[in-house]
């Protein structure tokens, strides 16, 4: 694995995402100026092999069910820095990641 950008902002996510045509990338649902979930979007629409990894994410709602299913993860509880790594490597292989409670 290796990082490839840092952005402070959702739009700067978004626009880095375009530039550096990362495999994946890690958005918080709480980025200034553009949240994770409508950087996501954006992002999917530049790029739709892109993966995205959203956290922390709340209860889900329609709009995080949509995104789940264009292949983004979604993910309520990370546990550990484990499961960070686990989810990045499941999307690396396009496969969804669920922490042991979302497996329940």
């Amino acid at each position: 694995m290796e990082i490839c950008g840092e952005a402070r902002t959702g739009r700067e996510g978004r626009q880095m995402a375009e530039e550096l045509k990362p495999d994946i990338i890690i958005l918080d649902i709480s980025m200034p100026d553009l949240n994770g979930v409508e950087a996501a979007k954006r992002i999917r629409k530049a790029s739709a092999a892109v993966e995205i990894l959203i956290y922390p994410c709340i209860i889900p709602s329609n709009s995080y069910v949509k995104l789940w299913m264009r292949g983004t993860g979604l993910h309520r509880e990370i546990n550990s820095d484990r499961d960070l790594v686990i989810a990045i490597e499941a999307l690396g292989r396009h496969k969804p990641f669920f922490t042991p409670t979302q497996r329940k």
